[in-house]
């Protein structure tokens, strides 16, 4: 078997220092995760859209409307909607606002992320290396970093039910017990009512465990009732879909893809997609466990590392630290802590010690000590808003956004300025949520609707978002090449990133007030609002 590990019958008892250290990491875990949500007063980053649908939802009374009313733009209610449905279940039951939830929710679905990675772990490393493991991915910056924004939502709980699905196929290949049959069936049914990519990450990864552990008649029987079962069960879903819409939402998230063809190439030479903070320790460390797996021809995480960097056209990376994690704990156990010993004797000898024994003397004391206070400041650091993917829509841009859903038409159209690239704008996915108006550039939602449309918004927010550093005329170009005419615009007074503080848009707004086309409706510490005077 070219697996990682070979499943044991008879599993040796967990020792008190083991224990001990995996509730460290699940308490640091659970550390990183909360403390940027509960030191928040608002959904961290995105969410705008989810709110919408969220709020669609309940309104409704628990049934999926037709189409959401994000944006004005038609959007078929085409999302995997278990997330949804959970959110605002919570909602009623605890009597807390929508908002407030999502800010948290996604944090504490996030946290339980962490046992369920361990769970898959203790099934496929040793002990030793699963506690490593589960170090890593309770530090790593992108194993949580996108989960528990306010469109994390999706995300953790589609990932939640992934490792738990997979863990599963795994006890079903290798013990065929029928528990783990229904388990499977109903995690994997789960995962894709919840999110289409985390859906596509458990379906390969399953495949991959059939290859490795599953290839007999008793694999093939279970994997082909384990798709009819979770075909079956979420059925109501999917058919409802194409009984109101056709294929056409499926197909065109689909080709959302942001990756080339050779993307995961040189992902894979340049290893960068940890979103480690300062030196990419646990980058290298995860490498160096790729050489272990393969040197001792354990093919099974290489194997998984690499279909998963070809097939992630999304670019997603929270898939792939998911085996970067186990990675490191391999690299660790079978490398590192092994040439500290062999320094540590002056060189080799017949009888190398492993798992825990490795840590005997200082110096292996006093490195993992070290990896895990670089870890945890590097993912601390991550979790800070400004840093990475993070931003917080400030109160003054939804001081901002609400004035415009008190004092202008709903047939408004706005361009929205920030000079963020579309993944970190915040301010353009939430302003069609709390203005209540439609914004022309705004990409969530569109990787829904057909004629390739998700392209078309990357574009148009991008060659307006170069608008920031100019003048009136380019907004009149930019008008023109698309088509797209607008009647309003709101230009954000942030900072633009962490790297560059300075307030967003000066020279555009100045340009704005000195105009003779334009009126300024709006002047607050969070954004400007200019109306357009229109052609008769």
């Amino acid at each position: 078997m070219n697996g990682t590990k070979r499943p044991s019958t008879v599993p040796a008892p967990w020792s008190p220092f083991l224990v001990s250290a995996l509730i460290v990491a699940l308490l640091l875990g659970v550390f990183i995760r909360l403390s940027p949500v509960l030191s928040a007063d608002f959904p961290l980053h995105d969410g705008g859209l989810f709110y919408t649908m969220a709020q669609e939802l309940q309104e409704a009374h628990y049934r999926l409307p037709t189409y959401t009313a994000y944006n004005h733009a038609d959007i078929p209610l085409a999302y995997p909607p278990l997330p949804f449905y959970i959110l605002v279940l919570v909602a009623d039951l605890s009597g807390w606002a929508l908002l407030d939830l999502l800010r948290i929710l996604p944090a504490v679905v996030s946290v339980l992320t962490l046992p369920a990675f361990f769970l898959l772990c203790k099934s496929l490393l040793s002990k030793f290396q699963a506690v490593l493991a589960v170090f890593a991915f309770a530090l790593l910056p992108r194993t949580f970093i996108r989960l528990i924004m306010g469109g994390g939502l999706t995300r953790s709980v589609g990932l939640l039910f992934a490792l738990l699905a997979l863990h599963q196929a795994y006890v079903l290949y290798t013990r065929q017990q029928r528990r783990a049959l229904l388990l499977t069936t109903l995690f994997a049914s789960l995962t894709i009512l919840s999110h289409p990519e985390m859906a596509w990450f458990t379906a390969y990864s399953a495949g991959l465990l059939f290859l490795f552990y599953g290839r007999n008649r008793p694999g093939v029987w279970h994997s082909a009732l384990v798709i009819l079962g979770t075909l079956l069960l979420t059925a109501p879903w999917w058919g409802g879909i194409i009984a109101r819409y056709g294929p056409t939402p499926f197909l065109s998230a689909s080709r959302t893809g942001l990756n080339s063809w050779y993307a995961w190439l040189v992902l894979l030479l340049l290893f960068e997609f940890t979103g480690e903070s300062f030196i990419g320790l646990l980058a290298v460390l995860g490498l160096l466990g790729v050489f272990s797996c393969v040197a001792r021809r354990r093919w099974l995480l290489p194997v998984w590392l690499v279909a998963t960097l070809i097939l992630d056209r999304r670019g997603e990376a929270t898939r792939v630290t998911v085996l970067l994690a186990m990675l490191v704990g391999v690299a660790l156990d079978q490398i590192v802590l092994p040439a500290l010993q062999r320094l540590k004797r002056g060189g080799p000898t017949d009888e190398p010690l492993g798992g825990v024994a490795q840590l005997e003397g200082a110096a292996p004391k006093v490195m993992l000590i070290f990896f895990l206070l670089h870890a945890l400041f590097s993912a601390w650091a991550a979790a800070q808003p400004g840093w990475s993917d993070f931003s917080q829509l400030s109160a003054e841009e939804r001081t901002a956004m609400q004035w415009v859903a008190e004092n202008l038409t709903e047939g408004s159209r706005f361009l929205v300025v920030t000079g963020n690239a579309w993944s970190k704008d915040a301010t353009a996915e939430w302003f069609p949520a709390l203005a209540g108006r439609q914004s022309l550039t705004t990409v969530q939602g569109s990787e829904w609707l057909p004629d390739r449309q998700f392209a078309l918004r990357l574009e148009l927010h991008a060659e307006l978002q170069r608008c920031a550093v100019q003048g009136v005329d380019c907004l009149e170009e930019w008008r023109e090449r698309y088509g797209a005419d607008f009647s309003h615009v709101f230009v954000s007074k942030q900072a633009v990133s962490a790297e560059n503080p300075q307030e967003c848009c000066l020279s555009l707004r100045a340009a704005l007030e000195d105009s003779t086309d334009y009126f300024l409706l709006y002047d607050g510490p969070g954004a400007a609002v200019f109306s357009r005077a229109l052609d008769e």
